[in-house]
């Protein structure tokens, strides 16, 4: 698909914004307790796993403590082929989330982006 509207103005603003957030996303993780610290990204996938390159490149985190998730696998295929190693589930989120509750495992954040394409088209 890709994003319709690019232009300059919002490729330097996206600039801006993931320098700020590597900025914070640095300090704020050591303030963590070390548990989560260490934790995992949940992600919604979507059918363009479009949050591999903010994960890796701007927070650098470990393919191995981020689980992309969706109940469609298009998004999980593009996600293992971008950042190889990276965990995928094909399901429903709130399970995976219920399966982290029951477990030692512990969650640094979730990301779930419903808003990639909304426009009033879509909403319908």
């Amino acid at each position: 698909m890709g994003y319709v509207g690019e232009s300059a103005q919002k490729k330097l603003a996206r600039a801006i914004l993931y320098e700020r957030t590597t900025t914070f996303w640095g300090s704020y993780q050591k303030r963590l307790p070390a548990e989560f610290r260490d934790g995992y990204a949940i992600v919604l996938a979507g059918p363009e796993a479009k949050e591999v390159g903010a994960l890796r490149d701007v927070l650098n985190f470990d393919p191995h403590r981020v689980l992309f998730a969706d109940t469609d696998p298009v998004g999980l295929g593009v996600a293992r082929r971008e950042w190889p190693g990276v965990q995928t589930h094909c399901g429903d989120l709130t399970e995976l989330i219920s399966e982290f509750e029951r477990s030692t495992l512990k969650i640094s954040f979730i990301h779930v982006d419903f808003m990639s394409y909304m426009t009033l088209e879509t909403l319908g």
